[in-house]
């Protein structure tokens, strides 16, 4: 039922009373897909700046035009019949499915756009550029294994990290942060270098120091303010150097003497 000849723009051009009465014309512009249907069926998918004619009469043809740039998402009824076209191996559509317990953000032209709920989301490749990003929403734990802590007493030592934390507003936090689990990765090893580093190495074993509370309230707030909640969060281990813990073991064998 389409035309296919080098001579459309042609016709289109130089003889529109023509193309009037013998052909169903469809273009589109540089922001513009075309959905043909013949005979009730999902035909043909026209991407920017085509031109397509079909003849009239031989079977029931109907066309719909679609701003990319005003409406870039794809009305769910339209996507199992573009599946089908295999739009995707043309580069027409991004496909995105997020998952229960994750949240995606929508990004056209590299410009955070919208939230995405759980589903399957699909957006034109037409006009803009569409990219979705999947964030985790349910509580995720952190480990920091060998933080290098140099105490008071000039005593290098190595601790264990342990932390829970959730990203509760992925906007708030993607907006804040290019990789918000890095930054609380950081965040933490910077809240255990100022709970341990202000303190003598005796003094830690002693009253086995965890993070400074008044450290770990500031922590907290700063990252809920950024969109991420922050749980328990606790030292592991500590790890001595090989010769203070030489040293250490001399002392408690010399003590029980």
């Amino acid at each position: 039922s389409a035309l296919d000849s080098n001579w459309i723009p042609m016709l289109v051009r130089e003889h529109p009373e023509l193309v009037e009465e013998h052909f169903l014309l469809a273009e589109t512009n540089d922001r513009e897909v075309a959905l043909v249907w013949v005979d009730g069926k999902l035909s043909r998918v026209l991407g920017a700046g085509e031109q397509k004619l079909f003849w009239k009469g031989l079977r029931e043809i109907r066309t719909a035009v679609y701003d990319t740039v005003a409406e870039p998402a794809v009305p769910s009824g339209l996507l199992p019949a573009l599946l089908r076209l295999s739009t995707l191996r043309h580069n027409l559509l991004v496909l995105a499915m997020v998952e229960d317990g994750k949240a995606g953000l929508l990004f056209l032209d590299q410009k955070l756009t919208k939230l995405l709920e759980p589903g399957v989301h699909a957006f034109w490749n037409v006009g803009v550029t569409p990219r979705v990003e999947l964030f985790e929403l349910r509580t995720q734990t952190l480990e920091i294994h060998g933080q290098e802590i140099l105490t008071e007493d000039k005593v290098t030592i190595r601790v264990n990290i342990w932390a829970e934390y959730r990203i509760a507003d992925p906007v708030v936090a993607r907006r804040a942060f290019v990789n918000p689990a890095e930054h609380v990765y950081k965040a933490l090893q910077l809240a255990v270098r100022q709970s341990l580093g202000t303190r003598r190495l005796d003094t830690i074993l002693q009253e086995k120091v965890d993070i400074d509370p008044a450290v770990a309230a500031s922590l907290r707030q700063d990252l809920e303010q950024a969109g991420i909640r922050l749980g328990g969060a606790a030292l592991k281990d500590i790890v001595l150097p090989g010769d203070i813990r030489d040293i250490l073991n001399q002392v408690v064998a010399a003590e029980k003497q």
